[in-house]
Formats: C-alpha cells, structure tokens, sequence
C-alpha cells in the first residue's frame, strides 16, 4: 500500500501528467478480494480535464507502468489502468461514492470473468457479516476474518485524498453554509452519533459537471 502510493503521489508529478491541465482531482483507496489473488488495493481517482483525447490514455498507461517499476510493483498494459471518460458524472460519481450497488462486484485482476475468480469489495464482505447478502464462496465467518486484516492493514492510512484545487471549490461553495448545513442535516439524520463520516458530498460533483468543470 504504502509504495503503491508514493507511486500516485510520484506520477502525478511528472511532466506528462500536468501537461494534461488537469482541474482537480479527487481519489479514494479501494480494496478488493479473490480467492485467487487476495487483497488488492488500487486507486480509484475522478479528475475534471477540459479537452481528452484517446492518446492520453495509452501514455498514462505507459508511464504508470515505468512509475510502478521504478517503485516495486508490477501492472500490465491492458490491467494496470483503465479510464472512463464521462461528461455528465453519473458513472464517475458512482465510481467513486460506491453510489450503485454493482459497484460491489469488480473482476479481479487476473482478467477472467468466472465467478469463482470475481472479486468483491470491502462493502460486499461487509454485507455478508451483517446478513444483508448471502455468497456461497464466503461465509460469515470467512468476512470477519478478511475484514478484521484489512482494518488492520489501512490503519492509519488516509483512505480519501483531494487536490488543493478541489478543495478551494469546495470551500468557495460552503462559503455561505447554507449547502453544508443541508448536507449535516442529511448525515445526521442517516447516521447514529460516533459513526465514521465522509464529508465529501455527492453536490459538489453535480456542481462540477454542471458548471462544465
């Protein structure tokens, strides 16, 4: 976790990534789970960009690739890092909120499709100790003991992470707090005192999009 990382920190440094202007950008680490494979920890990171073109993908591609060498870690071509390009933000937003319960569900990266290699994420492990879903490759029991490494493994670790651009929006919409305190009610009235809060709110990217961010 830690050299994946200094990797993102260090790529998004580079002389090939600032040229492509980016506005901001707003990342979260994700984890999933195979029997086949374990934990795997990726990056799940929504940038605002004015103008993309297709050739920008492969050299993100190529250069997280060098990036990943120089750091330790190993990425292919075709599986180290996928883009989406998407212009009103609906599949962006939940991407990166968790918003959709497909979200769930992501193929390991071995490539194959099966659902005896298909990953799950940290929510769904989540789901099936609370009773919520029913998966006959993990048992309640097989969660507990997947959850409780992971928590182990990220303690301490800054899960969410924004550009100082991002933030300076941020704060130039809650200047007033009106917004801010609509979405404190919202929270307050979805979660019970002392539970873990996320203050990112979902208005921020429909601002973004519809201000052609």
């Amino acid at each position: 976790c830690d050299a994946l990382s200094h990797a993102k920190t260090y790529l998004m440094r580079q002389r090939k990534f600032q040229a492509l202007d980016i506005q901001w950008h707003l990342s979260r680490l994700e984890f999933t789970y195979s029997r086949t494979n374990g934990f795997h920890p990726h990056f799940h990171i929504a940038m605002g960009v004015n103008e993309w073109k297709q050739t920008n993908e492969d050299m993100l591609k190529l250069e997280w690739m060098r990036v990943c060498q120089k750091f330790g870690l190993k990425c292919s071509f075709d599986r180290g890092l996928d883009v989406i390009v998407d212009e009103d933000f609906n599949e962006v937003e939940n991407y990166i909120m968790k918003n959709s319960k497909d979200m769930s569900y992501e193929i390991a990266s071995d490539g194959t499709k099966s659902s005896k290699h298909q990953s799950v994420s940290m929510e769904y492990l989540m789901d099936i100790l609370a009773g919520i879903e029913t998966d006959e490759r993990y048992t309640k029991e097989d969660s507990r003991r997947i959850l409780e490494i992971y928590y182990v493994g990220i303690k301490g670790k800054s899960i969410f992470s924004a550009s100082n651009k991002f933030k300076d929006i941020e704060e130039g919409l809650t200047q007033d707090g009106e917004t801010e305190k609509e979405e404190e009610e919202q929270d307050d009235q979805a979660q019970e005192p002392g539970a873990p809060r996320l203050k990112i709110g979902r208005w921020i990217l429909h601002y973004l999009a519809k201000t052609n961010q």
